[in-house]
């Protein structure tokens, strides 16, 4: 079962983690926890990440709420 409504997810967006604060974030490649680098969870190199400020966030452990686009 998915983490989150992927039909509501723009396109380009191909990843989508929750933070530590509940907010939704989508990415176009894979982020990663790195907080010695860019002192936030989920970053990547890529800049502007999109806010989704209308899915739901993960309700499990933010640490484990990354998640890939599904394929089918």
């Amino acid at each position: 079962m998915p983490k989150y409504e992927w039909s509501k997810i723009p396109i380009d967006v191909d990843w989508v983690a929750t933070d530590k604060d509940g907010k939704v974030w989508g990415y176009s490649i894979e982020p990663v926890i790195d907080f010695d680098r860019w002192g936030y969870p989920w970053m990547s190199d890529l800049p502007n990440p999109q806010k989704l400020f209308f899915l739901e966030p993960y309700e499990g452990d933010w640490e484990d709420s990354l998640e890939e686009r599904p394929t089918a």
